[in-house]
């Protein structure tokens, strides 16, 4: 008997509800391809519907624009999803979070070549205050917002914990793992707390 092809295989699974999870590092469509995309392709955990309405709420909580409060709220929306979410699917968070959420390179090119171009101290320093500003991606933003809402430092450690026990051969989720790495090296400074007690 001929072997069913791969998709019917896994249509066939995904009705009966065995449909095998996303291989860790197997190729997918960057994220802003899958963000326009209408069906999910191959190994991607998540659908481009449950991916749009994920940036949503992670463009709001990372958004300069709301309240600490209001985007609070948007965080621990990701927060509730994430509770219940596969591992594959949790990948698939991750990767939006890297892939979309890093520094503006136009930015910092920009704020850059202000900074070659000074001609005088308070050019520099001008410069140098809007260098540090830009070198804040979305991600930060939005990783700090996570720690606002109730349980949010606990996720954040959580988060790291699951990344730091992938292969250090999958590259894919090392920004967000630096990111995470260095805002802890901040809140938890021993130096610092030591001094403020």
């Amino acid at each position: 008997m001929k072997a069913a092809p791969d998709w019917l295989a896994r249509s066939v699974d995904k009705l009966r509800g065995t449909a095998a999870q996303p291989v860790a590092g197997a190729a997918q469509r960057p994220m802003a391809q899958r963000l326009k995309a209408t069906l999910r392709r191959g190994p991607e955990a998540l659908s481009p519907h449950v991916l749009r309405r994920l940036m949503d709420d992670l463009q709001a909580a990372a958004s300069e624009q709301l309240s600490e409060v209001e985007a609070a709220k948007h965080a621990q929306s990701v927060m509730d999803w994430y509770a219940s979410a596969t591992d594959a699917q949790k990948a698939d968070l991750w990767l939006l979070m890297c892939e979309e959420f890093g520094p503006d390179a136009q930015r910092i090119q920009a704020v850059r070549l202000q900074l070659e171009q000074a001609r005088n101290p308070g050019e520099m320093t001008q410069a140098e205050i809007d260098l540090r500003k830009v070198l804040v991606s979305a991600r930060t933003r939005l990783l700090q917002r996570f720690s606002v809402p109730e349980g949010g430092m606990r996720f954040l450690i959580d988060m790291r914990a699951e990344l730091l026990k992938l292969p250090k051969s999958d590259k894919r989720f090392v920004a967000l793992d630096a990111e995470l790495e260095h805002l802890f090296a901040n809140w938890f400074d021993v130096a610092f707390w030591s001094c403020a007690s």
